[in-house]
């Protein structure tokens, strides 16, 4: 069977967003309970195509196909500096899509000890259209949270 035209309406994107190791780690200092704040410092784009990286933090789908089915796949390992005799804490980390949070990629961590380690691993799909940007956000159930996150990865791929 010769090939079509079919790659050409249904071309593959795909963008590889990482901790910059020459820089890392993040620490992010959530403020405000219940306030989903940005992770964008030392965030470097690997790979891409079909997507671009802007300073704050925003992945932009810049491919032309509307309602285009992505893939996410991520993992990271962070800390959080619980006070001691405190009550757990909750980090909450979530993927926006046009600053909208998507509540099927949400993933809470308990936190509950002096230097807690934890690792998240997220896995689903979405759609998007050009323009639409993505945020990875966390926030707390506390005030004033500091997370280190030691490595961060995320792989949005379409095909």
């Amino acid at each position: 069977m010769g090939r079509t035209d079919n790659w050409r309406r249904n071309p593959y994107v795909h963008a590889r967003v990482r901790l910059d190791h020459t820089v890392a780690p993040i620490t992010a200092n959530l403020a405000t309970a219940g306030t989903f704040y940005t992770l964008s410092s030392n965030i470097v784009d690997g790979d891409s195509e079909g997507f671009s990286l802007d300073g704050s933090g925003r992945l932009t789908y810049t491919g032309g196909e509307s309602n285009k089915l992505i893939e996410v796949i991520g993992t990271a390992n962070l800390s959080v500096d619980v006070p001691l005799f405190s009550t757990p804490v909750r980090v909450t980390f979530a993927l926006f899509v046009n600053g909208v949070q998507k509540l099927d990629i949400t993933t809470p961590l308990d936190f509950s000890a002096l230097n807690s380690v934890g690792e998240l691993a997220v896995c689903s799909s979405f759609r998007l259209n050009p323009g639409d940007y993505l945020e990875t956000k966390a926030s707390s159930n506390e005030d004033d949270t500091d997370v280190t996150i030691e490595f961060f990865s995320v792989l949005y791929k379409g095909g």
